[in-house]
């Protein structure tokens, strides 16, 4: 089995567009990217850990392993539930589809 879909089996019926969204957002921009799934979180790494996924409570909590990214975002990410390298989502209408593409884009 993938690790997506090992990952995919974890994740709330409610949330599987969320993850479904956010997993293409990453793949699509970080095309070479591979997965493990690894402390129960979908790991995309890309020269080294790069972003993870998991499930905390009612959360989809996208985890970007440059622990200054969130921050030099955090203007644009206002409204947002976030932490110091943590964006929580619980819908589809959480992700902010272009300003996620750049912030992968510079994490790259």
């Amino acid at each position: 089995m993938k690790p997506s879909e090992q990952f995919r089996e974890q994740v709330p019926s409610d949330y599987i567009g969320v993850y479904e969204a956010i997993k293409n957002i990453i793949e699509e921009e970080v095309p070479d990217a591979t997965t493990c799934f690894k402390w129960g979180m979908l790991h995309f790494d890309h020269q080294g850990d790069f972003v993870a996924l998991s499930m905390r409570g009612n959360y989809l909590c996208l985890y970007l392993m440059d622990t200054e990214l969130v921050q030099r975002f955090s203007d644009q990410l206002k409204g947002i539930n976030k932490g110091k390298n943590v964006i929580r989502l619980k819908s589809i209408a959480d992700i902010q589809e272009n300003l996620f593409r750049e912030m992968l884009a510079t994490a790259r």
